[in-house]
């Protein structure tokens, strides 16, 4: 029987398994199993909090607490803190799947569409969470989250901000956000309109800034992010997430390297 728990399970099972700190990790996969199916069924986002804490807590020092690639939580190849990461938010969306009057899909670290060219091809990229709705065999996002559990600094958001543009380009009804720690550092005189594709950038922990030693995740943010998304997504109708509804980008007759390639330079204006 698949468990919601299976993705983060065979991240920690993969590669470098035998280490003392993922033979605990894995140790520990029941009890978040447990809550995961808990809160899914009641909703009770505080509960959800205690009773992962231990295990959250746990991979947050793993990854923090030791300098970088030292053992392979920590190591961001690997995936075995982002995929915690991910699978953290699992049930938030499936709570959420189930408050909409129409049919989408689960998204966990799942290729979705960002871009439909007019040849017919198709761009697409990995989103760490979210729903989305399938059209001709096409994962098409309706909310399409990017997890950063580092420092998320202007350079990040900016980052982040470039990939969330193209699915506001492809749909602009699409709920592009970020979830973060609570190491959020972009400067306060920096305008929101510079980075103008977030709809939400939510820090899972309290107290951002102090992120020197574990800090709790927030409760409040659960339930905060499960109300705002079901009512945004509810207003916006299914009509918003037809295949209509998903825009085609004119495709350039030649590629950045084929001019390069041909003529030693690329020049658009």
């Amino acid at each position: 029987m698949m468990k919601h728990t299976d993705y983060h399970k065979n991240i920690l099972e993969s590669g470098d398994n035998t280490h003392e700190m993922v033979v605990q990790a894995i140790s520990m996969l029941d009890c978040f199993e447990d809550s995961i199916q808990k809160v899914i069924t009641d909703g009770d986002w505080n509960d959800y909090i205690r009773t992962i804490t231990p295990y959250d807590k746990y991979l947050w020092e793993c990854n923090h607490n030791h300098p970088q690639k030292t053992n392979p939580i920590n190591i961001l190849q690997n995936k075995k803190y982002s995929s915690y990461r991910e699978t953290l938010l699992l049930p938030l969306w499936i709570r959420i799947k189930s408050k909409l009057p129409f049919s989408t899909e689960l998204l966990l670290n799942k290729s979705v569409v960002q871009t439909i060219f007019s040849d017919g091809t198709i761009g697409e990229k990995d989103v760490d969470g979210g729903l989305g709705v399938l059209c001709n065999e096409l994962m098409l996002p309706v909310i399409a989250n990017e997890d950063k559990s580092g420092h998320f600094c202007k350079t990040s958001a900016k980052n982040v901000n470039g990939i969330l543009e193209n699915f506001k380009d492809l749909n602009p009804n699409i709920i592009r956000m970020c979830t973060t720690d609570n190491n959020v550092t972009i400067g306060r005189n920096v305008d929101s309109s510079e980075l103008p594709a977030f709809n939400i950038v939510a820090p899972l922990r309290k107290n951002n800034g102090h992120n020197d030693s574990y800090q709790k995740l927030n409760p409040e943010i659960f339930f905060y992010l499960e109300n705002i998304l079901t009512e945004e997504v509810i207003k916006r109708g299914a009509e918003c997430f037809e295949c209509d509804k998903y825009k085609i980008k004119q495709k350039q007759n030649k590629t950045i390297r084929e001019s390069i390639d041909n003529t030693g330079i690329y020049v658009n204006f």
